[in-house]
């Protein structure tokens, strides 16, 4: 029974027809993926670019830094009226540390920058940033949040498609 169905499967899976599977995945849906796919390149070093953007998050490394206790207190000196909801530590050496807080009863969501060996709060931007921007566009495609994750992750199994289709159309590459 397993052999029967196996060339069946052979039979109708002609060179012909994985040329044009694998013409139609690579045309029509080839567009989408290079969003994803270029998105997520630039993803990868979107926070390098956002210190080269944002003075307010580059540093000049010291000795020692300050304690945690202390950004804290600095962020909330400065923005007492806010909820600190994070902190999130440099990335590198000449990053400054991160601080979420939110502002207000609307809650507005803002990114504080502290020196993390001074302790001062250097500046403060939005919510949206280089990083939040690209990370996600190419998680999601600033759709609804599971259903723009289902749909990359489901390209995810295209370019598996592609790739196999690819493999057995030429064969002698």
């Amino acid at each position: 029974m397993r052999l029967a169905s196996l060339q069946a499967w052979r039979g109708w899976l002609t060179s012909r027809r994985l040329f044009v599977i694998h013409g139609w995945l690579g045309m029509k849906l080839s567009m989408l993926m290079v969003v994803i796919i270029l998105t997520g390149a630039i993803a990868t070093v979107s926070r390098e670019i956002d210190w080269l953007l944002n003075p307010a998050i580059r540093i000049v490394p010291g000795e020692t830094r300050v304690s945690w206790g202390t950004l804290y207190d600095r962020v909330q000196a400065a923005f007492p009226e806010a909820h600190v909801a994070a902190l999130h530590a440099p990335i590198g050496a000449r990053f400054a540390a991160e601080v979420l807080i939110y502002i207000g009863a609307e809650r507005l969501p803002r990114r504080v920058y502290v020196n993390p060996y001074t302790g001062a709060v250097q500046g403060v931007t939005g919510w949206l940033n280089v990083q939040r921007l690209f990370r996600d566009l190419h998680r999601r495609l600033y759709m609804s949040w599971i259903g723009g994750l289902y749909l990359v992750s489901f390209f995810g199994f295209i370019l598996l498609g592609s790739l196999i289709t690819g493999v057995l159309v030429y064969k002698k590459w």
